[in-house]
């Protein structure tokens, strides 16, 4: 029931906005396969299956999850929603039809093929989707590197390890649908089921919500974002886009825009926002922070807010302000963020930093 009212709540949100419908279609077929138990606490009994298993309908569902997420969404991606539309439309024909015209089919049909599909089937099927999404999310993490600060790509890492539990939780639905078939272990099978399931909507009703849609380009633009050119490559599109004078102009531009500005401060910030504060195209505050000074944007505004980070715990009254306040202060949207960026920039940990600045 708990996870009926967030899919709910996630399906209708105000802003009718497509990841978040996704991802509460996606919560409400996870618990579609309990829903027999569920209505048999109200003596409301079907002859065969009830058509709410959803077992190919809840993995493309999460794929396309992911996809919207990254922006990368088409129509034609839809399509990965037919066997689960087939799948649903099946077994509303079986509910509906008498018992003696449904028996044939679920006799004949289901029943023989029933281990085939549970043990090996599905999982195939389920998992191959999920591995789907964590390709298509590395694909694209440098695109977000360059688009975004460190906190969209901390919420992408939520949906990697979303994706990661999934296949946990797929393979262990296989076993313990072989130890249903067999017989055996069967309340602790159901004991461990339901903990499982509890756990991931919980995990997704409290985490999913703060997910949003990330605008990056279309697939065709982000090529020369995600290949990675050679370095021969960079320097030729160098010399042949602009000349290095010109580069370094707009990058002192962007580095007095900054420092005069503290856009840093600024946690939701992203590419898109910033060129159009700095009046440039996100383009070519791309190109010129990649080329001349061979970062990318996420490093790029790290490295300004580290060192605000630095100044304030050089203060002489820094005692007053913890390391949290501090990692708020200077636009990092949590404490880990701001410890993994600090290490990676400074090679020390902050409160590392912080002692060896007493000493």
């Amino acid at each position: 029931m708990q996870a009926i009212v967030y899919s709910f709540i996630f399906i209708l949100n105000k802003k009718r906005n497509t990841s978040l419908i996704l991802l509460g279609i996606y919560l409400f077929t996870l618990v579609g396969p309990g829903f027999h138990f569920f209505l048999d606490n109200f003596n409301i009994k079907v002859v065969f299956e009830f058509p709410t298993n959803f077992f190919f309908l809840s993995p493309p569902i999460f794929y396309l999850y992911t996809r919207s997420v990254l922006g990368v969404l088409r129509k034609k991606d839809y399509w990965h929603l037919l066997p689960g539309i087939i799948e649903f439309l099946f077994f509303s024909i079986l509910l509906i039809y008498t018992e003696e015209l449904a028996r044939p089919f679920y006799q004949n049909i289901l029943l023989p093929n029933k281990v085939f599909a549970y043990l090996v089937l599905i999982p195939i099927y389920s998992i191959s989707y999920l591995l789907a999404s964590i390709i298509l999310l590395k694909k694209y993490k440098p695109a977000v590197k360059n688009f975004y600060s460190s906190y969209e790509e901390s919420r992408l890492n939520w949906i990697y390890i979303t994706n990661w539990i999934s296949v946990f939780l797929y393979l262990l639905d296989t076993i313990s649908c072989f130890f249903l078939i067999k017989k055996i272990y069967m309340i602790n099978t159901y004991m461990v089921m339901s903990i499982a399931i509890a756990f991931i909507v919980y995990w997704i009703s409290i985490y999913g919500i703060n997910q949003k849609n990330l605008l990056l380009e279309i697939e065709n633009e982000q090529k020369v974002i995600i290949e990675n050119p050679s370095v021969e490559e960079k320097d030729i599109a160098f010399q042949n886009d602009i000349k290095i004078e010109e580069y370094e102009e707009k990058y002192n531009k962007i580095i007095s825009f900054v420092n005069e500005s503290k856009i840093y401060k600024d946690k939701d910030l992203n590419l898109f926002t910033f060129a159009n504060r700095l009046q440039m195209p996100y383009r070519e505050v791309s190109n010129v922070i990649n080329k001349f000074a061979n970062k990318n944007f996420n490093l790029f505004l790290n490295e300004f807010r580290i060192d605000e980070a630095k100044h304030l715990i050089n203060n002489d009254s820094s005692d007053k302000f913890n390391l949290t306040w501090i990692a708020e202060e200077v636009g990092f949207n949590s404490r880990s963020t701001f410890f993994a960026a600090f290490k990676t920039i400074s090679g020390t940990t902050p409160a590392e930093y912080k002692k060896s600045q007493r000493l």
